[in-house]
């Protein structure tokens, strides 16, 4: 009776004593990005495709009903691709764009869908700057894909991103 009573108090002790357990989850994405041009050759925004790691693709599709097991289609993912699309707001959507050294502002995201394809979900969107941007001669564009300094106190180390001179309008 006493070592009952022992590992009853033990058992107890250790469960007030636990912490729960806190992780801070990553979602690892392979990015696509295109710069849009308009026919006079400013750049009117960027269109994103972000295929997300198997893991989270798996997390994300539970609960989501479907008319066929394991396919799933653009209307059946709406609603998911509007909470993602909505989540992402708050970081900025990862883009950071400048022309010229001036930092440039997006609109909200046009154009999102959710594919599903080889056990991975791709979120497709546009990002429309506020206002295009009109490359001159000698000017040069900037736009990377990172987590912001902001939103997180560990060093950015996946960061992609590209310059360079705009192409010839014709």
């Amino acid at each position: 009776m006493r070592c009952l009573l022992g590992l009853l108090w033990f058992a107890g002790a250790l469960a007030l004593g636990a912490n729960t357990a806190q992780a801070h989850p990553h979602v690892w994405i392979t990015a696509t990005s295109e710069l849009i041009y308009a026919p006079d050759g400013a750049i009117t925004g960027v269109r994103h495709a972000w295929t997300f790691d198997d893991m989270f693709s798996t997390y994300a599709l539970q609960g989501i009903e479907t008319k066929t097991k394991g396919v799933y289609s653009r209307e059946e993912l709406g609603s998911l691709a509007q909470t993602n699309v909505e989540s992402l707001k708050e970081f900025g959507f990862f883009t950071f764009a400048r022309a010229d050294g001036k930092k440039e502002k997006f609109q909200e995201p046009t154009d999102y869908y959710l594919e599903y394809k080889d056990a991975a979900l791709t979120l497709h969107f546009i990002l429309p700057l506020k206002t295009p941007v009109k490359p001159k001669e000698g000017s040069r564009w900037r736009c990377s894909i990172r987590r912001s300094s902001s939103t997180s106190s560990s060093p950015t180390r996946t960061r992609s991103s590209w310059s360079g001179p705009p192409p010839p309008v014709r």
